[in-house]
Order: structure tokens, then sequence, then C-alpha cells
């Protein structure tokens, strides 16, 4: 009870279970959401994104993934996803389809869709996930950073649109980081996350050498970033 009230599907009011607050109708409740992102000595960009979920209503038909890179002007080199794996802990036995089928393949924005035959059922589980590569995405350097996107520091995000238990983001570097920090986008739009603010709700996050890793629990509707300064030149 105690997890349904931390993400805000429901409330207790004295010895009675109300219907949460959300602003929104959620469809699925993330058990655990992660990204691992991983920059290469060349600036190239290794994605791995994974969900896992159990559906709150009957009948979800698809989820969309999507990988955005606002930055972009080539689209991914290689768009992978993974099986999407189901389990109904009501009917052990009973055997779900799930296919993928693309939505979207540009240079800014990967959109697939996660497609349930039968539709999922309320309590049903699902896993699925995405992998993509992008050949030198990520500026090494400052003076490229401020050349390539008018920026003075590089950032990977993830977004959060259904409650959930646990994020985690992990960056991986070639380099130790500089100025490392963790934010929230108040506002993102087709150019990209604005208005950053600090992460309010339960959060750390842990520096290694070369690696930065973002934890959050039960986070708001939002996107999470990881902001970081590449080495002088």
């Amino acid at each position: 009870m105690n997890m349904l009230i931390n993400v805000g599907l429901v409330v207790k009011q004295g010895s009675y279970i109300r219907k949460g607050r959300l602003d929104y109708k959620p469809e699925l409740l993330h058990l655990e959401l992660r990204k691992r992102c991983s920059v290469s000595e060349r600036g190239d960009r290794a994605l791995s994104v994974r969900h896992v979920a159990v559906s709150l209503s009957d009948g979800l038909s698809e989820r969309l993934v999507e990988s955005a890179r606002f930055h972009a002007k080539d689209g991914a080199k290689v768009v992978r996803p993974t099986a999407i794996r189901r389990f109904d802990p009501t009917d052990p036995a009973r055997k779900g389809g799930a296919k993928w089928e693309v939505r979207e393949r540009g240079p800014k924005l990967v959109r697939l869709a996660a497609v349930f035959e039968p539709p999922l059922k309320v309590g049903e589980v699902v896993s699925y996930g995405l992998n993509t590569w992008d050949m030198g995405y990520f500026p090494l350097t400052v003076r490229e950073l401020r050349e390539r996107y008018n920026m003075d520091s590089s950032m990977e995000g993830i977004a959060v649109g259904q409650p959930a238990l646990h994020v985690e983001l992990e960056v991986q570097f070639p380099w130790r980081p500089r100025d490392l920090r963790a934010v929230r986008a108040a506002v993102v739009t087709n150019s990209g996350p604005h208005e950053f603010e600090p992460i309010k709700c339960e959060h750390r996050l842990v520096e290694g050498e070369r690696s930065a890793t973002l934890e959050t629990w039960n986070p708001p509707r939002g996107m999470y970033f990881v902001a970081w300064r590449p080495p002088d030149d």
C-alpha cells in the first residue's frame, strides 16, 4: 500500500483508501526504469534503455518508446529493440504476444511502439527496451561543445512519463567529467530541454572515476538529466 501512496496512485484518509490526485491517467507503474549511456573516446553515444512495468488497467494495446537527439544532424546508426516479455501473475500459463512497430526514425527522434496482442490485462507485468548507437554525438572539448551546440555542458536525460518506483540513469565517460550535476527540465520542446531546476524528489548522484549515476525514487513526471563539462582543450 505504501508503494501506491508514494507514487500518488492512491491516498489514505483515515481508514479510507481513495484514488490519487495525479493530473493524468496513468497506464503503467514502472517497477524499474533504467538507462545506460556510454561515451566513447571519439564521442560516440551508445544507449541502452530498459522498462519493467505493471499494467494499471485492462486493454493497453501499445506503449511508445522514444530516443530523442535534440541537436543531432544525422540519425542513429544502430536502432535495436529488445525482446518484449509478458507475464501474468494471476495466470502464469497465459501467453500474450507482442511485436515492435517503427513509427518514426529521423535525425532527431527514434520512436517505436511495443504492440501487445492481445492487449495487457490489469496486473500484467511487461518488460521491453531499446538500444541505439550514434557516431560522434558528444563533443570532446568545451570548445567543440560551444562551436557545435552553443552550450557549456553536455547532457544525457531520461524521461519519466508514468508513475515509477525507481529510475536510474548511468553515464560512462572516457575521462573524468567536470562540473557534474543533476537537474530536472521544467519544459521540454522540440528544440530541447529548458528551464532547468533542482530535483526535488528523493534522489542521489554518485560520481565515479569515469562515471555518473543518478537515481530517483517515486519521481514526478518530467525529464531528468545528468550534465557535465568535457575536458578543456
